[in-house]
């Protein structure tokens, strides 16, 4: 595999990773989601080789939930995860605490499990940038390394 170059531009805006929700996801693969047409167009601005796409195991866990249980929706689902050739984030002990802690924190939304993951590596990796259709979510969180999260693709 060849190393990435710089990253991808929106606008203005150089991107160098990006985050990929749950929500993003199934509406790239499922057609019959509401936004499937605003991510199919979002993909075709991105230069995906110059990206990093981060997501969670969680997030893979609520994809295989949300989706059909049809081989369809598994192949596809491995397409995607290669072509884009995105890094599926584990979690260790020290991160769980820092899940737990974001929980409490947004408790009121609620946050769940795979939102906390994703701010986790986002916070980590240092990404701002979060590919969702949960813009109310992550325009409310407040990671520890950036003022606020970049929703993708804008509305």
């Amino acid at each position: 595999m060849t190393k990435k170059s710089k990253g991808t531009s929106l606008g203005n805006v150089s991107i160098r990773s990006m985050a990929v929700d749950t929500s993003a996801i199934v509406a790239t693969l499922s057609s019959i989601d509401k936004y499937h047409r605003t991510f199919m167009s979002f993909w075709g601005t991105v230069n995906k080789s110059s990206v990093e796409f981060v997501t969670s195991e969680a997030c893979l866990s609520e994809v295989h939930y949300l989706l059909p249980g049809q081989k369809k929706y598994r192949e596809l689902l491995q397409v995607f995860l290669h072509e884009l050739a995105v890094k599926i984030v584990p979690l260790d002990l020290i991160e769980l605490a820092r899940i737990h802690e974001l929980m409490d924190k947004y408790e009121d939304l609620p946050m769940d499990f795979a939102d906390a993951t994703l701010v986790v590596a986002c916070e980590q990796r240092n990404i701002s940038h979060v590919l969702t259709t949960d813009s109310r979510d992550f325009s409310i969180y407040r990671p520890k390394h950036c003022k606020r999260f970049e929703i993708l693709p804008g509305r």
